[in-house]
């Protein structure tokens, strides 16, 4: 089976320590490509792309943090490290996602008094008040575990991981898209991790990122 691998070392890998991706891949499936199904392994596949692309980036971010003598990571750091680390077109399309994100998540806040009122707005969990589908929430868990990793004194601004997380969802539709292209073309109906690993090899943009962030493909 084909996966991604980030050189070095790589994210704790035990089911306890590493949140799983699993069921939103299959959301962003049925919403994107619901006439195609995607097999558990390809699932696998994703999950550990996703992982690696989440360590490598909570990695850089530590190191923007330390260049600029703060020890905040804020959604920005994160915009800086697209701006400089992915291909220029493709790092336009994460910064914008990124930045809508953002953006609707600050202008859906709830006035005080207005969750007085209505305690049931105030569970409207982070994810969906930034109009994501990857959870928000296990984002940060992987950045702030990755990040911990190199300092213990780095905080995670609240943009942060609303903005990778629409990133990485950017980066992961951009794959199943050029994916689900090959699966029409074999006249089949069922995404592997073939068609994932041609994906990232086939897209220049994002093959140069991934080498840009120290990723490849590898059988």
């Amino acid at each position: 089976m084909t996966s991604t691998v980030k050189k070095g070392k790589k994210p704790t890998e035990t089911k306890d320590n590493v949140p799983s991706f699993d069921v939103y891949l299959h959301k962003l499936m049925e919403e994107h490509h619901s006439g195609l199904q995607i097999n558990k392994q390809a699932v696998e596949w994703l999950n550990r792309f996703i992982l690696n692309v989440l360590a490598e980036t909570g990695r850089q971010c530590v190191l923007l943090a330390e260049h600029g003598r703060h020890k905040g990571v804020t959604s920005r750091d994160v915009q800086t490290m697209v701006r400089i680390s992915y291909e220029s077109q493709l790092a336009r399309s994460c910064i914008a996602s990124g930045t809508k994100a953002v953006t609707k998540f600050v202008s859906s806040k709830v006035p005080k008094k207005e969750k007085e009122r209505n305690k049931s707005s105030a569970r409207v969990s982070t994810t969906k008040r930034s109009g994501l589908v990857l959870n928000v929430a296990r984002v940060s868990k992987v950045l702030r575990a990755t990040m911990s990793s190199m300092r213990n004194d780095v905080r995670i601004g609240r943009g942060a991981p609303i903005y990778l997380a629409a990133v990485v969802e950017d980066l992961v539709v951009r794959m199943l898209t050029e994916a689900a292209t090959l699966v029409a073309s074999e006249k089949v109906k069922r995404i592997q991790p073939k068609h994932l690993e041609h994906a990232a090899q086939s897209d220049k943009a994002l093959q140069v990122t991934l080498t840009r962030l120290g990723l490849h493909v590898v059988s």
